[in-house]
């Protein structure tokens, strides 16, 4: 079998395996549900694209474009999190140890697993990229369809930052530190300086090669509004892309009709760049990929002598092995428990649910640590943001764990079957997660108290509920913890660059002053509902 075939064989396996999914089929929704998002009303409370106050019509050209970068912005990171189990699904189903006992070389594994991640990546792309045909017509600013400026972006702009992202999924998972949590938020925030860098101030009008292709579209697009707006400094414009609230009244933008952006051959070029990049990086990551061997992920330099701490049988003990497993397994009978020993503490169960939690953990400590001392010497408008917005990120990793441990360790036969696993269980990792987050932020509500501002000290209990019952409800659904945390970082970075509708913790006295901590806990409760459903119908399987 040629290395190509090779390729195109474990590629379309494993695509074919993951579009099978019930998850892939809720991701569809959401890249229906984006496409609509990103394309707002004029007046609308938020915007995604603008030029000062200036926006192009919703042509197919405008909205193509600008769905692209904005696709190529969200999906990347979104995407990443999604895609990024291609590999340890292959370890934990054992399909690897197959595929390593076959002659397919490390590199052809590593880029084929690469073209998988792109394809799923590609596919979520298509579904905007038709979602976009109905928002124009939705829209109705312009109703003139134009095929090739609608979907020609999205295969020039958005598919090479995939292609990017696919790669980067599978490096992260072949480098033993970065395949779990930790990997996950230090692809966040390192995505999120790559995608800045691209978006200096210097650079906006001049046409480069970003790894999302704004330097390719915003110049035209600040060009014409120039044209049409002599008022527009085309020198120093001012421009965003992303989600925009505005936090009084609503953005009412003037619009003006833009045609698309005219490639050249050095366009096109410079986009292959990046699809040839990505491949590259698939193929690099076959440098640390173990191959499965169970030697080097359970002692890595060792491959013989002590595993799991215990002393290698000998042959001369074959006998003594065979005669105890041959022995006859003799009746037991069971003390049954009395009445009462059936009714679990609550305490006790909280307090193991903690242990649970934070086992093996002692350095992650120094956060709570570190709140205190700075809280001893700030005011309180700085510890409010952003220290508290700090002191939320610290124990993602924590909270990501709820709800998914019995899944992730085959212990849910253990747990269920435990007594009221549903009313004691569920609410016992909740009140836990909850303490998580109190131990983090005690300081600074202890500031609060003391401040008298008793709104904001209201909000940051309502955000110490509410984080613990997202994780909890996703973790319960989806069995990874992966989603909780892209969805958190994302709710997070929101709330670093103080968006009042998203500030679940009170961190802005805007967020506090409009009420949020009421509809957070509303949603608190929804997701509790929606754990607990979730964890019957486990129950029930």
């Amino acid at each position: 079998m040629t290395t190509l075939r090779r390729l195109v064989y474990l590629a379309r396996a494993d695509f074919l395996e993951r579009v099978r999914r019930y998850a892939f089929l809720v991701t569809m929704v959401v890249c229906v549900c984006l496409a609509y998002a990103f394309v707002p009303p004029n007046p609308s409370k938020y915007v995604t694209l603008k030029f000062g106050e200036y926006r192009g019509i919703y042509n197919s050209a405008w909205i193509g474009t600008s769905l692209a970068l904005l696709c190529g912005t969200f999906l990347s990171v979104i995407g990443f999190y999604l895609v990024k189990n291609t590999i340890d699904t292959d370890r934990r189903t054992r399909v690897g140890q197959v595929l390593a006992a076959t002659s397919m070389s490390k590199v052809q594994y590593t880029i084929g697993k690469t073209l998988s991640n792109f394809a799923v990546l590609a596919a979520m792309t298509l579904m905007v990229a038709v979602a976009a045909i109905g928002m124009q017509l939705l829209r109705a600013e312009d109703r003139s369809i134009d095929l090739v400026q609608l979907f020609l972006p999205f295969a020039l702009l958005t598919l090479p930052t995939l292609m990017v992202t696919a790669a980067l999924a599978v490096f992260f998972e072949t480098i033993p530190g970065l395949r779990g949590g930790i990997g996950n938020v230090v692809f966040f925030f390192g995505w999120i300086g790559l995608l800045s860098a691209g978006f200096s101030a210097g650079d906006r009008l001049l046409a480069h090669n970003d790894l999302l292709g704004a330097g390719i579209a915003w110049p035209s697009m600040a060009e014409t509004c120039a044209r049409f707006f002599p008022a527009f400094d085309a020198a120093h414009p001012s421009t965003s892309m992303g989600i925009n609230v505005r936090g009084e009244g609503l953005w009412t933008l003037e619009t003006f009709p833009w045609n698309g952006i005219h490639w050249t051959p050095a366009m096109l070029g410079w986009r292959a760049l990046w699809l040839l990049g990505g491949l590259a990086l698939g193929a690099v990551a076959s440098l640390p990929f173990d191959r499965f061997d169970s030697a080097r992920a359970i002692n890595p330099g060792r491959r013989t002598g002590r595993r799991f701490g215990g002393k290698q049988p000998r042959v001369s003990d074959a006998g003594a092995v065979v005669a105890a497993t041959a022995a006859p397994a003799r009746e037991v009978h069971l003390t049954p428990l009395a009445k009462d020993e059936h009714r679990a503490r609550a305490g006790a169960m909280i307090v193991a649910e903690w242990k649970l939690i934070t086992r093996g953990l002692r350095w992650w400590y120094a956060g709570p640590l570190a709140v205190l001392v700075v809280s001893l010497f700030l005011p309180v408008q700085h510890l409010r943001h952003p220290v508290l917005v700090l002191a939320f990120l610290w124990p993602v990793l924590l909270w990501s764990r709820l709800g998914t441990r019995e899944r992730r360790h085959n212990t849910e036969g253990i747990f269920y079957s435990a007594p009221r696993p549903l009313s004691r269980q569920l609410p016992a990792t909740w009140l836990a997660g909850i303490g998580v987050s109190l131990l983090m932020c005690a300081p600074i509500a202890v500031r609060l108290v003391i401040a008298g501002e008793g709104g904001a000290l209201l909000a940051l209990f309502v955000g110490a509920a509410f984080v613990p019952a997202l994780a909890i409800a996703l973790g319960v659904w989806t069995g990874s913890g992966k989603f909780f945390e892209a969805f958190y970082m994302f709710m997070w970075y929101a709330a670093l660059q103080r968006v009042p509708s998203l500030d679940y913790m009170g961190s802005t006295a805007v967020g506090v002053a409009g009420g949020g901590a009421a509809g957070f806990a509303v949603a608190t409760l929804l997701l509790l509902a929606f754990a607990a459903v979730g964890r019957h119908r486990r129950l029930q399987n």
